[in-house]
């Protein structure tokens, strides 16, 4: 079965990512900031890590780092998902190693669409895990591109004249 580390530290966003893990068929272990998550990313050697980036003790890209900087998980995909919408928190997080990047509020089918992405990449490592990043990057900003459509949208159709 394939093993999932969530790192996250509010409860209610772990348990929720965790149970669409569990019944898509994953086994998850959890991790509450980002210094638990790699001692349990080097104790268990999950398939893919889910990780936040805000969180106590050890934040997401400080753990990232660390990851990849250890021989032992340094090959382990590390997917961030943040409330960060920044572009150079997104690069930064690309540029120190993460595979993928999805900005909160996500969807399930995004969720699981980006996982399956993410783990068939990581079995067959003939494939150029920037071509993958580049990917993903594109779809993020196609999906920014059209958030902005539709709230100028939006504005055309309801001024927000007082």
């Amino acid at each position: 079965m394939t093993r999932i580390l969530v790192v996250e530290d509010e409860e209610h966003v772990r348990r929720a990512i965790s149970l669409i893990l569990m019944d898509e068929g994953y086994e998850t272990i959890e991790a509450v900031h980002g210094l638990m998550g790699y001692s349990k990313a080097l104790e268990l050697k999950p398939e893919l890590i889910l990780m936040d980036l805000n969180m106590p003790v050890m934040d997401g890209l400080e753990a990232l780092c660390k990851l990849k900087a250890n021989p032992a998980t340094r090959g382990i995909p590390v997917i961030i998902l943040t409330s960060r919408i920044d572009a150079a928190s997104e690069r930064e997080c690309h540029q120190a190693g993460a595979i993928d990047y999805i900005k909160k509020p996500w969807g399930k089918k995004e969720l699981e669409e980006r996982i399956a992405l993410a783990l068939n990449f990581s079995q067959d490592r003939g494939q150029d895990w920037e071509q993958i990043r580049e990917q993903n990057r594109q779809q993020n900003h196609e999906r920014e591109r059209a958030l902005r459509t539709n709230s100028f949208r939006l504005e055309e159709d309801y001024p927000w004249d007082c």
